[in-house]
């Protein structure tokens, strides 16, 4: 019991924190719904988002809450941190605003943890250092899975910009090194510069 009210106060200490690092103002808070039975009751999560009041999480909308989850998470690694975490579109409801948030926190906490996270959010993968993928080559009918690391995209579109005077080849496809075995992946888009 005082091992969980030590933790939980930890949590709800670097939840605060965190939350001022993500959303630059506001405040937040957990707690318990019955501090008399704190390993039987549930816990309460309030949000003061800036410039409003403070109010259950449960009335905020479906970007929000999801940011605020994401905070709550981020909370608990500081605490106790694991070696790394797999996020299933956590990022599915979040606008573009929030997902520049999201990739700053990513950013952060990435240098101490490994994230593995499963998006179809565009905004999300501009944020990622390396991409795997799985495809399905139309002929074989077998998938495959596929591995490419952002700084062999980057050296190509360099190479092509300076061979091509900035163009992106026939087609505008860049082949693209992965480290599966295949010699390349065609991209069909333009993958000149930097990110």
């Amino acid at each position: 019991r005082e091992q969980f009210l030590e933790t939980f106060s930890n949590i709800n200490d670097k939840f605060k924190e965190t939350f001022e690092e993500v959303f630059g103002a506001g405040s937040c808070e957990i707690w318990l719904t019955d501090a008399s039975r704190p390993l039987e009751c549930g816990v309460e999560i309030g949000v003061a988002m800036p410039g409003k009041r403070m109010r259950n999480i449960s009335l905020l909308s479906g970007g929000e809450k999801a940011l605020c989850a994401l905070t709550l998470i981020f909370a608990i690694l500081k605490v106790k941190p694991s070696p790394f975490y797999l996020l299933d579109e956590v990022d599915a409801g979040l606008d573009d605003g929030n997902v520049e948030k999201f990739n700053r926190m990513m950013k952060k906490y990435s240098a101490e943890v490994q994230f593995f996270i499963i998006t179809h959010n565009k905004g999300t993968l501009v944020g990622a250092d390396h991409f795997y993928g799985i495809t399905m080559d139309s002929g074989d009918g077998y998938t495959r899975a596929l591995s490419v690391t952002l700084e062999n995209i980057d050296a190509i579109g360099n190479d092509l910009a300076m061979n091509q005077g900035g163009g992106c080849g026939k087609g505008g496809q860049v082949p693209l090194p992965v480290s599966n075995g295949s010699p390349h992946i065609r991209i069909r888009k333009c993958l000149v510069g930097g990110r």
